[in-house]
């Protein structure tokens, strides 16, 4: 039975907040055979693959060669009028490549007409690149769409207008009280967005080192051990935006 739009999303939700520096390794492109290139196609077609909807979904990562296995199949749709959850949109930005290069899973639309998707490879706020930002994010889309390919999957896909409210985090990198919020909730002491000696001793307790309030290079280290980034004892954008990523999932 061929999977459906829902079983390949949540493969794509799952996926949320994972961050690879530009140029480097992705397990995208690992698993597609190009552990370095830009993997925004190689993410869908990881995910299709996952889901058991790789019959429906191209493997690609070329952008255009997606955009022409939907047109061989009799698939694709110029514009944006009709689509829909679970659709595969296509985008040209402005600037080089002058040309479709960047591709996501559609997550729901808007009753004010605005795509929302989920995308890998872009970037995890409204500036930087949207097509090789090294995040998977969703993203709230109008412009630069060119069309989109609908993959024959099992059951219908749901209706077009699908409004979608969500408390998850930008995953930009920037530690500011939002994020503070989201990590004191999951550490139980008051929520204030202030990232004080309380939050600071909780974390580390958490953390399982000496839990004195400072959070210097010891405590950065062991956060970065959790959370699977380089451990350089120095909490940057490239640390925030994995714990963003975790407290998103829910994982921390």
């Amino acid at each position: 039975m061929t999977a459906t739009a829902d079983q390949v999303l949540a493969v794509a939700a799952s996926q949320i907040g994972f961050y690879a520096t530009p140029g480097t390794s992705s397990k995208y492109g690992a698993w597609y055979g190009l552990a370095n290139g830009q993997w925004c196609a190689m993410f869908v077609s990881w995910c299709a693959n996952q889901a058991g909807a790789a019959d429906v979904i191209p493997k690609h990562a070329y952008c255009p060669s997606g955009v022409n296995w939907y047109k061989a199949h009799g698939e694709w749709h110029d514009g944006i009028a009709g689509i829909a959850r679970g659709d595969e949109v296509y985008f040209n930005f402005p600037g080089l490549p002058d040309r479709i290069s960047h591709t996501g899973l559609v997550e729901s639309i808007s009753a004010d007409g605005n795509v929302n998707t989920i995308e890998g490879n872009t970037s995890g706020s409204s500036g930087g690149s949207q097509r090789n930002g090294g995040v998977c994010a969703r993203k709230c889309r109008r412009q630069y769409i060119v069309g989109y390919g609908r993959p024959a999957y099992g059951t219908s896909v749901t209706p077009v207008v699908h409004v979608v409210t969500s408390n998850l985090l930008e995953v930009d990198g920037d530690f500011g009280p939002l994020t503070c919020k989201a990590l004191q909730r999951v550490l139980g002491v008051t929520v204030d967005g202030l990232f004080g000696p309380q939050t600071k001793v909780a974390l580390q307790r958490k953390l399982g080192v000496k839990a004195d309030g400072s959070f210097g290079p010891i405590s950065v280290r062991a956060l970065q051990t959790r959370l699977g980034v380089g451990r350089d004892g120095s909490w940057g954008p490239i640390t925030t935006r994995a714990l963003q990523g975790r407290l998103n999932a829910g994982s921390f």
